[in-house]
Formats: C-alpha cells, sequence, structure tokens
C-alpha cells in the first residue's frame, strides 16, 4: 500500500507519505518488512487481528524497507472461511463485534490488569456531569471504552518503538559520517560541541537530538543513550581510572 499526500497531488507533485506492507500468510516463520508484525491473516483460530503499523519509506543502500520517524497505520483484519460452520456463524461479523467479544472477560472482573506490567488497574471512574453539551455515555459504553485503550496500547507502543528504533540508527549514522575517523563523541560531548559553535548542521543536529529524546528512548539504545547524555560514562572512566592508577 502506498500513501500519497492529495494536495500535492492536485498540484501536480507527488510526495509520498509512505510504504506499508503485510503479507496475508505471514507467521513467525517469514519475515516481516519495514516494521510490520509477524502475523498470519489467514489463522482459522485467530481470525481477527488487530495491529499498528509504522509508515516505511525505501532504503537504496540497505535494499529494504525502513520505519519513517513518524506515520503510522491502523489494521483491523477478519479472516472468513469460504464454507462457514455453525461454529463460525456464532462469531462477530465486523470489526467492532470483535473488539467487544475479547473486551467481554476482562470487563467481567472488579478489576483490569495493565496489560505491559500485568498490574492492577483501577476501572475509569464515570461521572456524567462532567460531559458538557454532549449526550452522556452509558457506564457500560465509558468502561469498555477505557479497557479498549488499554487492550489496544501494547500494539500502538510495539509500533512506536519501531519508529524509534529507526530513528536512533539514523542519527547515529549521521554522527558516524560526520566524525569521519575519529573518535566517537558521546552524545553529552556532541551536545556541548554543537551549542559551542553555533551553525545550520549543529543547529539541526541539537534539534534532531532533542526531538529524539522527547520521542522516547528504545529499549535498545537506553543503555546507550542515557549514560552518554547524564555523563555517566565519563564520570565511570574518571573513577575506574583513579582506582586502576
Amino acid at each position: 500500500i502506498e500513501l500519497n499526500n492529495k494536495t500535492y497531488e492536485q498540484m501536480g507533485h507527488i510526495e509520498q507519505l509512505g510504504v506499508v506492507q503485510v503479507p496475508v500468510f505471514g507467521g513467525p516463520h517469514i519475515s516481516a518488512r519495514g516494521g510490520a508484525p509477524s502475523v498470519d491473516l489467514s489463522d482459522v483460530s485467530k481470525p481477527f487481528n488487530n495491529f499498528w503499523i509504522p509508515l516505511s519509506r525505501y532504503d537504496p543502500k540497505l535494499k529494504d524497507l525502513v520505519p519513517n520517524p513518524c506515520g503510522e497505520l491502523h489494521i483491523m483484519t477478519i479472516w472468513k472461511p469460504q464454507q462457514e460452520t455453525a461454529a463460525s456463524r456464532r462469531l462477530p461479523q465486523n470489526a467492532r463485534g470483535w473488539m467487544a467479544y475479547n473486551l467481554k472477560g476482562v470487563m467481567r472482573g472488579m478489576a483490569i490488569q495493565d496489560p505491559i506490567y500485568q498490574l492492577q488497574t483501577c476501572k475509569q471512574s464515570y461521572d456524567p456531569n462532567l460531559l458538557d453539551g454532549e449526550q452522556p455515555a452509558k457506564p457500560a459504553e465509558e468502561l469498555a471504552k477505557h479497557v479498549q485503550k488499554l487492550a489496544g496500547s501494547v500494539p500502538y507502543i510495539e509500533c512506536c518503538v519501531q519508529q524509534e528504533i529507526s530513528a536512533w540508527a539514523g542519527f547515529r549514522g549521521r554522527l558516524a559520517q560526520l566524525q569521519g575517523d575519529g573518535p566517537p563523541m558521546s552524545l553529552s560531548e556532541g551536545r556541548d560541541s554543537w551549542a559551542a559553535t553555533p551553525n545550520k548542521i549543529n543547529s539541526d543536529l541539537l534539534w534532531q537530538l532533542d526531538e529524539l529524546l522527547r520521542r522516547g528512548v528504545p529499549p535498545t539504545e537506553r543503555h546507550r543513550v542515557w549514560p552518554e547524555i547524564t555523563r555517566a560514562d565519563a564520570a565511570q572512566k574518571m573513577y575506574f581510572g583513579k582506582n586502576s592508577g
């Protein structure tokens, strides 16, 4: 699927927002491209799939799709067999019905669990008087929205992590090109150097680093980013250097 900017197309220009590729007959044995999840959309035992996928671009160096720093697509699919059975006819027939079907067991309990850390989470309180100018929804509908947000947070967070990993890899690659054969600088050293000598390139590097930190640090980069940006790596070198001497 290729997504383009319709406003630019009307002006005679083509601006590609991103590309997504999701194989229908996928699974763990098939590697997905561009941050797409490895799921089998034709699995009869799991006919409903609800996931997020980052918009990607083609990288000529890697010859593969690379997730964009921003932009994602929400995809929901339903696999229906060619010959339905009595059991399949009792299942929901649309995406909204499947989402309600999957949330029934969670909503029956007095408490729900956080989908990431499995911690007990209180159900969201409901006060129809807080809604101004709208017809207040039923308590069950508001509770369903709250549980649905919790249940759908994991696929969305996984999608954002793919974007962050790609953005940090691109930033590290840009730093390696600018530094050349010189010794690698930590993020704190680079930040001080860019701020001391302001120009277009350094200002762009400062903005890009601040934007990456604002969007979040993926788990694969935290062991490098946080020691560098907090100068903990320099403190460790000083400490071990003194003790070794």
